[in-house]
């Protein structure tokens, strides 16, 4: 009675300890730190929402992934918006991961458009770009291109990849951008929707996690042999 008493006991913690370390990554994983991912709340930038320079439209209808908006780059260089993060706690070596979705409908002729991240810190009056761990002090991280190459009218994902908080200075807080670089025509507009900037657990926490979630169900294995 005791021994399965004592296996009852292992195996519904065993159940709840994977309960709460599933539930504990998948909240990390899934949190969206961008205010306005899909450009519907009209957010103003003094509270996290989007800003736009050089003739952006962020509340084009045009061409939409989801909900009724997304942001459209038109033709030339340096278009874009930016949302300032700062409501997560910024640690050095936290990794992030930035995606959205891109929809180009003609052949672009020069330059290309993506989205891209970068950290910053603000001492007095002076704002420091720190860049990437990947991507190096001053340089933000790109995503891969919508570019000539592009195919056209299809919602095409965009993702910079894994990036590192810096240690190099404190950071203040992040910008995430849609962006159209790299001078000349892009041969029309190209539309932006569905920002997700999420936490990537790292492989050792998880290791940790499940090796404490093995210890009990190794231990009924020798209990059941014996």
């Amino acid at each position: 009675m005791q021994t399965f008493a004592l296996k009852r006991v292992l195996l519904v913690g065993s159940i709840s300890a994977a309960i709460c370390l599933s539930y504990t990554f998948s909240s990390s994983a899934s949190t969206n730190y961008v205010t306005d991912p899909g450009f519907e709340l009209g957010t103003p930038a003094s509270a996290g929402g989007w800003t736009a320079f050089n003739g952006a439209v962020l509340t084009s209808t045009g061409h939409v992934r989801t909900g009724a908006k997304a942001i459209r780059l038109p033709a030339g260089n340096g278009i874009g918006a930016f949302e300032t993060i700062s409501n997560v706690a910024f640690t050095a070596g936290t990794q992030f991961d930035l995606t959205a979705w891109g929809f180009v409908t003609n052949t672009m002729t020069a330059g290309f458009v993506g989205i891209q991240a970068t950290f910053f810190n603000v001492t007095g009056t002076t704002t420091q770009n720190l860049g990437t761990v990947e991507s190096g002090p001053g340089n933000a991280i790109f995503s891969n291109h919508l570019d000539s190459n592009s195919v056209l009218n299809t919602w095409i994902p965009l993702d910079t990849g894994v990036f590192t908080a810096p240690s190099t200075l404190p950071i203040s807080y992040m910008q995430v951008f849609p962006l159209a670089v790299d001078g000349g025509s892009t041969g029309g507009s190209v539309w932006e929707d569905d920002f997700s900037l999420v936490i990537v657990p790292e492989p050792s926490t998880i290791a940790l996690g499940m090796m404490g979630l093995g210890l009990p169900l190794l231990m009924m294995r020798r209990r059941r042999s014996r």
